[in-house]
């Protein structure tokens, strides 16, 4: 199973290197400061965060949102293009790839508006319900998962 990061986005997907791995540094970053987060989600529900399925429950969302806060995805609750762009360039050698992660990014960040209602961890959730609903989202996960 492929872990959780990327993701996102687009974002969990952002985490993953070529091939499939979490970069260690991302790690150590969820590592240091998503502990109690990670502890609080069940097995089945990282197993669907692997699948990239945004989480349902309470603790999944707030594991995404502790993530996303952490490694710079997200900063006062909203998507942080340029930070996603570094983190984007890091892990995925293909450019047409990256272009089209920062494209889903960009069209997430335009439907921010939507998302200024959300509270607590709902917004993570948001940002990856809208990446994974991108119709150019598909290229991606297949590419991550080695299919392109």
């Amino acid at each position: 199973m492929k872990s959780i990061f990327f993701i996102f986005v687009v974002i969990i997907l952002c985490f993953h290197d070529i091939n499939g791995k979490i970069p260690k540094e991302v790690k150590d970053i969820i590592n240091q400061n998503c502990g109690d987060e990670i502890k609080a989600v069940s097995p089945e529900e990282k197993e669907k965060i692997d699948e990239y399925i945004p989480p349902e429950t309470e603790a999944g969302k707030c594991y995404l949102k502790c993530i996303f806060d952490h490694t710079g995805m997200t900063k006062d609750g909203k998507l942080n293009l340029d930070s996603m762009k570094v983190l984007i360039a890091k892990v995925l050698p293909d450019l047409n790839v990256r272009n089209i992660m920062v494209e889903i990014a960009t069209d997430c960040m335009k439907k921010e508006n939507n998302f200024e209602s959300l509270v607590g961890c709902e917004t993570a959730n948001a940002y990856l319900r809208c990446a994974v609903g991108n119709t150019n989202y598909t290229i991606v996960k297949n590419y991550i998962n080695g299919r392109n």
